[in-house]
């Protein structure tokens, strides 16, 4: 009898894992420094986040004192 409790209840969660959506992935990078190496890591960072979801939605805020750049990979 416990065998068979075991075996529906792990064919009840695997099914519940079939029919799961994924979460949507949004991300916002905010850099403060000027340092160009960091904003190189940032975008590297971003490309890799890309390849392996395609659908993320990222934004990437760079910000030094009077100027804000900003980009965003969900731009139609």
């Amino acid at each position: 009898m416990k065998p068979l409790c075991l075996l529906a209840m792990l064919l009840l969660s695997a099914t519940g894992q079939l029919f799961a959506q994924p979460a949507p992935y949004h991300v916002v990078f905010d850099i403060t420094t000027s340092d160009t190496a960091t904003h190189q890591r940032v975008i590297r960072w971003s490309k890799s986040i890309m390849k392996t979801y395609p659908d993320a939605k990222i934004e990437i805020v760079f910000t030094e004192r009077h100027w804000i750049w900003w980009y965003k990979t969900d731009l139609q």
